[in-house]
Protein backbone atom coordinates (compact mmCIF):
# COMPACT_ATOMS: atom_id res chain seq x y z
CA UNK A 1 0.00 0.00 0.00
CA UNK A 2 1.48 3.24 -0.68
CA UNK A 3 2.29 5.88 2.09
CA UNK A 4 0.65 9.85 0.59
CA UNK A 5 3.61 12.09 1.51
CA UNK A 6 2.50 14.83 4.23
CA UNK A 7 2.20 18.41 2.69
CA UNK A 8 5.47 20.25 2.17
CA UNK A 9 5.81 22.77 5.51
CA UNK A 10 5.93 26.10 5.15
CA UNK A 11 9.87 27.22 4.95
CA UNK A 12 11.39 29.49 7.97
CA UNK A 13 14.37 30.91 7.48
CA UNK A 14 15.58 31.85 3.96
CA UNK A 15 18.66 31.00 2.19
CA UNK A 16 22.29 31.79 4.34
CA UNK A 17 20.11 32.72 7.11
CA UNK A 18 22.39 31.51 10.06
CA UNK A 19 26.44 31.62 10.25
CA UNK A 20 27.93 29.24 12.36
CA UNK A 21 29.02 31.62 15.14
CA UNK A 22 24.97 33.24 15.43
CA UNK A 23 22.69 32.65 17.88
CA UNK A 24 20.02 29.84 16.45
CA UNK A 25 17.01 28.69 17.69
CA UNK A 26 18.41 25.38 19.92
CA UNK A 27 15.91 22.76 18.14
CA UNK A 28 17.82 24.26 14.44
CA UNK A 29 20.86 23.81 15.90
CA UNK A 30 20.58 20.44 16.55
CA UNK A 31 18.99 19.94 12.93
CA UNK A 32 22.16 21.25 11.21
CA UNK A 33 24.34 19.29 13.82
CA UNK A 34 22.56 16.23 12.83
CA UNK A 35 22.98 17.16 9.19
CA UNK A 36 26.74 17.48 9.37
CA UNK A 37 26.96 14.44 11.09
CA UNK A 38 25.23 12.38 7.95
CA UNK A 39 28.02 13.99 5.91
CA UNK A 40 29.96 11.33 7.56
CA UNK A 41 32.89 13.60 6.47
CA UNK A 42 34.41 14.72 9.81
CA UNK A 43 37.41 14.25 10.00
CA UNK A 44 38.78 14.41 13.41
CA UNK A 45 36.02 11.75 14.64
CA UNK A 46 37.88 8.33 15.29
CA UNK A 47 35.16 6.33 13.03
CA UNK A 48 35.83 8.68 10.00
CA UNK A 49 39.73 9.18 10.44
CA UNK A 50 40.12 5.09 10.16
CA UNK A 51 37.77 4.94 7.42
CA UNK A 52 39.96 7.65 5.12
CA UNK A 53 42.70 5.60 6.55
CA UNK A 54 41.37 2.37 5.33
CA UNK A 55 40.30 3.65 2.22
CA UNK A 56 44.09 4.67 1.55
CA UNK A 57 45.14 1.13 0.62
CA UNK A 58 42.94 0.68 -2.22
CA UNK A 59 45.47 2.56 -4.18
CA UNK A 60 47.13 -0.70 -4.42
CA UNK A 61 43.97 -1.54 -5.98
CA UNK A 62 44.75 0.53 -9.50
CA UNK A 63 45.64 -1.63 -12.45
CA UNK A 64 48.50 1.09 -13.97
CA UNK A 65 50.34 4.21 -12.92
CA UNK A 66 47.19 6.57 -14.58
CA UNK A 67 44.89 5.10 -12.24
CA UNK A 68 46.60 5.16 -9.18
CA UNK A 69 46.91 8.78 -9.72
CA UNK A 70 43.66 9.55 -9.86
CA UNK A 71 43.15 7.48 -6.67
CA UNK A 72 45.28 9.16 -4.75
CA UNK A 73 43.50 13.00 -5.95
CA UNK A 74 40.46 11.35 -4.89
CA UNK A 75 41.75 10.74 -1.44
CA UNK A 76 43.19 14.30 -1.53
CA UNK A 77 39.91 15.41 -1.92
CA UNK A 78 37.94 13.25 0.63
CA UNK A 79 40.82 14.47 3.47
CA UNK A 80 40.18 17.78 2.64
CA UNK A 81 36.22 17.33 3.00
CA UNK A 82 36.86 15.97 6.31
CA UNK A 83 38.99 19.00 7.17
CA UNK A 84 36.00 21.29 5.84
CA UNK A 85 33.52 20.15 7.71
CA UNK A 86 34.82 19.41 10.86
CA UNK A 87 36.24 23.05 10.84
CA UNK A 88 32.06 24.22 10.36
CA UNK A 89 31.22 21.81 13.78
CA UNK A 90 33.94 23.60 15.21
CA UNK A 91 32.93 27.01 14.42
CA UNK A 92 29.79 26.09 16.02
CA UNK A 93 31.74 25.68 19.16
CA UNK A 94 31.24 21.81 19.17
CA UNK A 95 33.96 19.19 19.51
CA UNK A 96 33.12 16.51 17.61
CA UNK A 97 33.27 13.04 19.00
CA UNK A 98 32.63 9.83 18.37
CA UNK A 99 28.67 10.17 18.19
CA UNK A 100 29.46 11.91 14.64
CA UNK A 101 29.41 8.93 12.63
CA UNK A 102 26.37 8.18 10.25
CA UNK A 103 24.36 4.67 10.58
CA UNK A 104 23.75 4.77 6.58
CA UNK A 105 25.29 1.76 5.57
CA UNK A 106 26.22 3.35 2.01
CA UNK A 107 28.87 5.82 3.70
CA UNK A 108 30.01 3.20 5.71
CA UNK A 109 30.55 0.28 2.96
CA UNK A 110 34.54 1.00 2.77
CA UNK A 111 35.08 -2.31 4.57
CA UNK A 112 33.20 -4.21 1.27
CA UNK A 113 35.63 -2.52 -0.92
CA UNK A 114 37.69 -6.21 -1.83
CA UNK A 115 39.31 -5.42 -5.57
CA UNK A 116 39.11 -2.63 -8.26
CA UNK A 117 35.93 -3.36 -9.27
CA UNK A 118 34.39 -2.73 -6.32
CA UNK A 119 36.00 0.42 -6.09
CA UNK A 120 34.70 1.90 -9.52
CA UNK A 121 31.56 1.04 -8.63
CA UNK A 122 31.66 2.94 -5.13
CA UNK A 123 32.86 5.73 -7.08
CA UNK A 124 30.20 5.60 -9.36
CA UNK A 125 26.94 5.16 -7.60
CA UNK A 126 28.27 6.22 -3.84
CA UNK A 127 30.00 9.60 -4.86
CA UNK A 128 27.19 10.43 -7.33
CA UNK A 129 24.57 10.22 -4.04
CA UNK A 130 26.71 12.78 -2.07
CA UNK A 131 26.90 15.35 -4.70
CA UNK A 132 22.78 15.06 -5.19
CA UNK A 133 22.65 15.62 -1.61
CA UNK A 134 25.00 18.22 -1.16
CA UNK A 135 23.82 20.26 -4.22
CA UNK A 136 20.65 20.55 -2.53
CA UNK A 137 21.78 22.38 -0.09
CA UNK A 138 22.89 24.67 -2.47
CA UNK A 139 19.91 26.98 -1.27
CA UNK A 140 20.38 25.98 3.00
CA UNK A 141 19.43 28.58 5.55
CA UNK A 142 22.55 27.72 7.19
CA UNK A 143 25.55 29.61 5.44
CA UNK A 144 28.27 27.25 5.82
CA UNK A 145 26.62 24.28 4.63
CA UNK A 146 25.35 26.35 1.29
CA UNK A 147 28.78 27.32 0.64
CA UNK A 148 30.59 24.05 1.47
CA UNK A 149 27.54 22.21 -0.30
CA UNK A 150 28.09 23.20 -3.69
CA UNK A 151 31.90 23.50 -3.45
CA UNK A 152 32.62 19.69 -2.51
CA UNK A 153 29.69 18.18 -4.65
CA UNK A 154 31.74 19.32 -7.63
CA UNK A 155 34.64 17.23 -6.27
CA UNK A 156 32.08 14.65 -5.63
CA UNK A 157 30.67 14.45 -9.06
CA UNK A 158 34.68 14.58 -10.48
CA UNK A 159 34.80 11.51 -8.70
CA UNK A 160 31.61 9.80 -9.73
CA UNK A 161 33.25 10.89 -13.48
CA UNK A 162 36.78 8.95 -12.40
CA UNK A 163 34.49 5.92 -10.97
CA UNK A 164 32.65 5.18 -14.28
CA UNK A 165 35.56 5.85 -16.35
CA UNK A 166 37.03 2.96 -14.89
CA UNK A 167 33.76 0.94 -14.63
CA UNK A 168 33.79 1.35 -18.15
CA UNK A 169 37.22 0.18 -18.63
CA UNK A 170 36.40 -2.95 -16.72
CA UNK A 171 33.67 -3.89 -18.46
CA UNK A 172 35.74 -3.82 -22.06
CA UNK A 173 36.44 -7.32 -20.40
CA UNK A 174 34.16 -10.36 -20.89
CA UNK A 175 35.40 -11.60 -17.05
CA UNK A 176 35.11 -7.63 -15.87
CA UNK A 177 31.65 -7.23 -17.54
CA UNK A 178 30.06 -10.26 -15.75
CA UNK A 179 31.96 -9.27 -12.60
CA UNK A 180 30.75 -5.96 -12.37
CA UNK A 181 27.44 -7.03 -13.43
CA UNK A 182 27.11 -8.97 -10.73
CA UNK A 183 28.12 -6.67 -7.67
CA UNK A 184 25.89 -3.57 -9.51
CA UNK A 185 22.87 -4.78 -7.68
CA UNK A 186 24.49 -3.93 -4.51
CA UNK A 187 26.32 -0.96 -4.92
CA UNK A 188 23.41 0.98 -6.62
CA UNK A 189 21.05 -0.69 -3.67
CA UNK A 190 23.60 1.14 -1.08
CA UNK A 191 23.09 3.97 -3.45
CA UNK A 192 19.33 4.51 -3.58
CA UNK A 193 19.55 4.12 0.54
CA UNK A 194 21.34 6.71 0.86
CA UNK A 195 19.00 9.42 0.34
CA UNK A 196 17.34 7.54 3.47
CA UNK A 197 13.63 6.51 4.22
CA UNK A 198 10.59 8.13 2.15
CA UNK A 199 8.28 8.12 5.21
CA UNK A 200 11.00 9.99 7.75
CA UNK A 201 9.56 12.63 9.24
CA UNK A 202 13.09 14.29 10.11
CA UNK A 203 13.71 14.90 6.30
CA UNK A 204 10.29 17.24 6.69
CA UNK A 205 12.08 19.30 9.72
CA UNK A 206 15.20 20.13 7.51
CA UNK A 207 12.89 21.41 4.58
CA UNK A 208 10.44 23.89 7.48
CA UNK A 209 13.89 24.96 8.64
CA UNK A 210 15.30 25.53 5.34
CA UNK A 211 17.90 23.46 5.10
CA UNK A 212 17.64 21.24 2.64
CA UNK A 213 14.92 21.98 -0.50
CA UNK A 214 14.09 18.57 -1.46
CA UNK A 215 13.10 15.40 -0.04
CA UNK A 216 14.63 11.77 0.58
CA UNK A 217 12.59 10.58 -2.51
CA UNK A 218 12.77 13.63 -4.50
CA UNK A 219 16.27 13.49 -4.73
CA UNK A 220 16.69 9.53 -4.89
CA UNK A 221 13.72 9.97 -8.19
CA UNK A 222 15.73 12.72 -9.49
CA UNK A 223 18.93 10.02 -8.90
CA UNK A 224 17.38 7.11 -10.63
CA UNK A 225 16.46 9.16 -13.78
CA UNK A 226 19.67 11.03 -14.04
CA UNK A 227 21.81 7.94 -13.93
CA UNK A 228 19.64 5.93 -16.51
CA UNK A 229 21.82 7.32 -19.46
CA UNK A 230 24.87 6.00 -17.68
CA UNK A 231 23.47 2.21 -17.66
CA UNK A 232 22.57 2.27 -21.22
CA UNK A 233 26.19 3.96 -22.52
CA UNK A 234 28.05 1.03 -20.56
CA UNK A 235 25.43 -1.80 -21.62
CA UNK A 236 24.00 -2.53 -18.19
CA UNK A 237 20.76 -2.83 -17.53
CA UNK A 238 19.34 -0.71 -14.83
CA UNK A 239 17.75 -2.20 -12.08
CA UNK A 240 14.45 -0.98 -10.67
CA UNK A 241 15.00 0.04 -7.65
CA UNK A 242 12.32 -3.04 -5.85
CA UNK A 243 15.00 -5.35 -7.67
CA UNK A 244 17.89 -4.66 -5.49
CA UNK A 245 18.54 -4.65 -1.91
CA UNK A 246 17.32 -2.34 -0.19
CA UNK A 247 17.20 -1.27 3.65
CA UNK A 248 15.05 2.06 3.00
CA UNK A 249 11.97 3.03 0.86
Amino acid sequence: MSVTAPARPERKYPPLHFEAHDDMPEDYRKMVLRLLRETNEIGSVPTCYQQMKAMTGNVRLAPDPVSRVRIVEFFADEMRHQKIFDGVVRAMGVVPDDDFVSSIDGLNATAAIHDWIDLALLNTFIDRVGGFQLLDYADSSFAPLSRTGVAVAKDEFGHCAMGYQHLREICETEDGRRAATERMPKWYGLALDMFGTSSGTRQWKYIEYGLKSKSNEELRQEFIVHIGPYFEAIGLEQPAPDAVPRKYN
